[in-house]
């Protein structure tokens, strides 16, 4: 099987079956954490989130 078979116009299938199967089961779960946390503490963890991103796009 050819790389190009697996793709849809610029969609790579298996990538997107794996991405949108990961959200489908973990979105409830992030929902119920973000109503449990503070609002003070979610902001602090994307925060940290964000600058853990653009730290590592700076390495590379």
């Amino acid at each position: 099987m050819q790389l190009a078979e697996l793709n849809l116009v610029n969609v790579y299938l298996p990538s997107f079956l794996g991405i949108g199967l990961t959200g489908v089961f973990t979105a409830p779960l992030g929902t119920k954490l973000a109503h449990k946390l503070p609002a003070q503490k979610l902001k602090r963890c994307f925060l940290l989130l964000i600058i853990l991103m653009a730290v590592k796009l700076m390495w590379s």
